[in-house]
């Protein structure tokens, strides 16, 4: 586990909020995708549609927040892959989405 303010400063780590905005991206493109009959479906087009337009820079933090308390980035920070970083935004996206 990493110490807390190693965790504290993954925030402003530019090369994470990169990594992080990049599997935003790719999870708004499979939102996009999906099958109409997914769970709150609308909510999560809607949700998908500011990503790609890039309109959630209010909310990036929030996500960015969410995504360090992850065990995956707790446990390894600033290595941990590409596929646990995109579960840990994958994991924060429906409480995003859920709140606006």
């Amino acid at each position: 586990m990493i110490a807390y303010k190693d965790g504290y400063d993954l925030l402003d780590n530019a090369e994470l909020q990169k990594r992080v905005k990049y599997a935003r991206l790719r999870s708004a493109t499979f939102i996009l995708i999906e099958a109409a009959n997914t769970p709150n479906h609308a909510e999560r087009v809607a949700w998908a549609e500011k990503a790609m337009r890039d309109q959630l820079q209010m909310s990036f933090r929030e996500l960015m927040l969410t995504v360090i308390l992850d065990a995956a980035l707790q446990q390894d920070g600033l290595l941990v892959t590409d596929v646990a970083l995109q579960g840990a935004v994958d994991a924060a996206i429906p409480r995003m989405i859920a709140g606006g």
